[in-house]
């Protein structure tokens, strides 16, 4: 989605949330609208949507992005912890326009 627009949102959560977003991160919403099944609700600002649950949410202009290149990390061991498969993130910039607080 971020790729697809020109904004995003980075939302913050209470802890009562946790388990929710536990099964958002690692179930797949291809077949079903996970988010509504776990009880959050869209909220759209800004040109991009966020969930009416978070305590905290900022809406951003996208400014740049770049693929995140293995010899730049500091710390060798991320690579082979966190990218064994090699299949690297993507990586944002973006300015901050409104700040929503619930």
């Amino acid at each position: 989605f971020i790729d697809a627009n020109d904004r995003f949102t980075l939302s913050f959560y209470a802890p009562k949330h946790k388990e929710a977003l536990r099964y958002l991160g690692t179930h797949s919403g291809r077949d079903s609208y996970k988010a509504t099944q776990k009880g959050f609700t869209p909220a759209y600002l800004d040109g991009s949507v966020a969930f009416e649950q978070a305590s905290l949410v900022l809406a951003c202009r996208k400014l740049y992005a770049d693929d995140i290149k293995p010899e730049k990390f500091l710390d060798g061991s991320i690579d082979a912890r966190c990218y064994p498969e090699k299949d690297y993130h993507t990586m944002y910039i973006g300015e901050i326009v409104a700040a929503y607080e619930n």
